[in-house]
């Protein structure tokens, strides 16, 4: 997915054992479509690791020194300043973020950074727990914070490089680029201050202790969507099947029908609205049949297993949402998709179902592409061409925020750069 299509990357390293991350920063950047990222490092980032690998990575050429000029004659920090889009800071150490937060300018990072005026700047911090704690260090983090422009990625608890366990531990790669990608994101307000509830994936309903009945879902379509809501300024919860999967916003684990309908229940009460991406399944075995089988069962000649209906989560969820709420539904068809959709629709009470065609193997299931069609209570239809999920769900989420959440007076003018659907009558 090319979160950063086109987009010119800079990149100021930092001294401290993480500076190595940054080369995979680089290499991830570059493969979401990024047309330029150009390093530069501090004096001290140069004893970790040597400028030609970050040379040899960015493409570019590696600033050093802060006084140093482009080919033009226009001092670094100034071209750079103008050129790029975001500048990312990784990793910052705490001598960094002081300088920062106080505005010094004495070498090629912090002098980029002070005049990086209006531009967004991400801010990766790394450093030993004690640190971390320093109550003087806290408050230049405050500082930083307090700045309408900076962005900063909270590090994770983790074994440390110096032997000791705690927070400092820089945060992981794909927790930096969403953080960059919010940055960024040309609707990054558009959900602030709004509480969402996200599905994905597909639902497993255990046989025994190592089997399951599940489906083809990856939950591909349902990550794209709380990751917009999240680049989107929302606070996120995703409930999610997906093994080994880290983001910044809030997940929970889980696996069967049962336990996504307690969590979302629970949590939709509290929340703006949910958006059930998850492919849950419809048969599970019966409970008194479930408690029945530990261990393994024995392979046979034949196994009957008897099943029955899963409750629908999203029917119940449909018919107790308040008015201030939105519900959001998927329908995976086969076949009559819109026509079956717009029953479900209906016949659940939801605000708007997600239509899509799985009987085409180029999009869906599995797919980082997919072509879906909204519909709306009021028969509004959104036909959203085949393109890549992550902006599928921006689209998506833009209309929905268009139909539900938008306020009638005052109501700024939505940049929808990526927009392109066709509106039909239903």
């Amino acid at each position: 997915m090319r979160r950063f299509e086109n987009k010119r990357i800079l990149i100021g390293v930092t001294g401290g054992i993480a500076a190595y991350k940054a080369c995979d920063l680089i290499r991830r950047l570059y493969k979401e479509g990024a047309s330029e990222v150009v390093v530069m490092m501090t004096k001290t980032a140069q004893s970790f690791v040597a400028p030609l690998t970050f040379e040899s990575l960015s493409r570019s050429y590696v600033y050093l020194q802060d006084m140093e000029n482009t080919a033009d004659g226009t001092p670094a920090h100034v071209s750079l300043a103008q050129d790029m889009d975001v500048l990312v800071i990784i990793p910052a150490s705490a001598n960094t973020i002081a300088k920062l937060a106080h505005g010094f300018a004495d070498n090629i990072v912090t002098t980029t950074a002070l005049t990086f005026t209006h531009k967004p700047i991400v801010v990766a911090p790394a450093m030993n727990t004690r640190m971390w704690e320093n109550p003087i260090f806290q408050k230049n983090l405050r500082i930083l914070k307090a700045l309408d422009n900076i962005t900063l990625v909270p590090p994770e608890e983790g074994e440390l490089a110096c032997g000791e366990y705690g927070d400092g531990k820089l945060a992981d790669l794909e927790t930096i680029l969403l953080h960059i990608y919010k940055a960024m994101h040309p609707q990054r307000h558009l959900y602030r201050d709004k509480r969402v509830v996200v599905t994905a994936g597909g639902t497993q309903e255990s046989i025994d202790t190592v089997r399951y009945i599940t489906n083809r879902s990856s939950g591909k379509m349902g990550i794209a969507i709380a990751d917009e809501l999240f680049a989107m300024g929302a606070d996120v919860l995703l409930l999610h099947t997906i093994q080994g999967l880290d983001r910044p916003y809030r997940i929970i684990r889980l696996d069967s029908a049962e336990e996504l309908g307690r969590y979302a229940k629970r949590n939709f009460k509290e929340a703006d609205g949910i958006i059930m991406a998850a492919a849950v399944s419809d048969y599970q075995l019966p409970k008194e049949q479930k408690r029945l089988l530990p261990g393994k069962l024995k392979k046979q000649e034949t196994l009957t297993l008897e099943l029955v209906k899963t409750p629908d989560i999203l029917g119940e969820i449909g018919v107790s949402k308040k008015e201030s709420q939105f519900v959001v539904g998927f329908a995976a068809e086969y076949d009559h998709v819109l026509l079956h959709a717009r029953e479900k629709l209906e016949r659940k009470h939801l605000d708007m179902i997600v239509a899509n065609d799985i009987s085409r193997r180029d999009i869906g299931f599995g797919s980082d592409d997919n072509e879906v069609t909204l519909l709306f209570r009021d028969k509004e239809r959104v036909d959203i061409p085949k393109t890549e999920k992550t902006l599928v769900a921006r689209q998506l989420l833009v209309h929905l925020y268009q139909k539900y959440l938008a306020k009638r007076e005052d109501e700024p003018e939505l940049q929808e750069d990526s927009l392109t659907e066709e509106r039909t009558s239903d």
